[in-house]
């Protein structure tokens, strides 16, 4: 994993990420904007390197509303997709082939913080 010069950007990531409720969820993009950031790398860098199961990284998403691939608590994809889908997050009908059961429906469970 990369080092990053401002150790402190991962605790305003989880600081952010803990707000988010269930039934919702943000995008990586979203939170480097909260950030005052352009660098949404940097976000999933911290989410990648979380290790605190209370902090919901599962409500993190690509702007696509895809799921990440390599979700950092084991599992997978699938395993990040079964904590949403348990919290009531819908996932999009993409045709075959299209990876719409990796992708959430963001038009219904996109988070809009109160800044």
């Amino acid at each position: 994993m990369p080092h990053l010069k401002n150790p402190g950007l991962f605790e305003k990531v989880y600081k952010i990420v803990r707000t988010i409720p269930k039934g919702k969820v943000a995008t990586y993009g979203q939170i480097a904007e909260i950030l005052g950031t352009r660098d949404a790398r940097k976000v999933g860098f911290a989410l990648h390197a979380n290790r605190d199961p209370n902090i919901p990284c599962h409500r993190v998403v690509s702007k696509e509303g895809q799921v990440a691939v390599n979700y950092a608590f084991g599992g997978g994809w699938k395993e990040q997709k079964r904590r949403l889908v348990k919290e009531g997050i819908g996932f999009k009908d993409l045709p075959r082939g299209k990876a719409g059961e990796m992708h959430v429906d963001l038009e219904k469970h996109l988070w809009t913080p109160e800044i």
